[in-house]
């Protein structure tokens, strides 16, 4: 049997640390978890497309358990994030589980 990866809750947070999320196994997993723009956002005269890579990482869990897993920001996330305008991104988790998530400063 497969095993469940559950994106918990619905909001983000991010701070100058990274983006943090809690994620659920009910199994060992593993994988890369990316978060990314669901718009163009236009920010001092320069654009950033939709999809935009905003932070990312490599994550695994040994055992079935409910984990915070902490995002390392890109150039463009920090930029993107600091400004403001982006009030929800996509979460996209290895397995193709995604879901789009409130983002606030921590």
């Amino acid at each position: 049997n497969p095993i469940a990866k559950t994106i918990v809750g619905k909001g983000i947070s991010y701070s100058a640390g990274g983006v943090t999320f809690t994620l659920k196994c009910s199994g060992s997993c593993g994988g890369t978890a990316k978060l990314s723009t669901l718009k163009k956002v236009k920010l001092k005269g320069k654009k950033y497309g939709k999809g935009t890579v905003l932070a990312k990482k490599r994550y695994f869990f040994g055992k079935a358990r409910t984990k915070k897993v902490t995002l390392k920001l890109t150039k463009a996330g920090k930029r993107v994030l600091r400004s403001g305008k982006v009030k929800k991104a996509k979460l996209r988790i290895a397995g193709g589980t995604s879901k789009v998530m409130k983002v606030g400063r921590r």
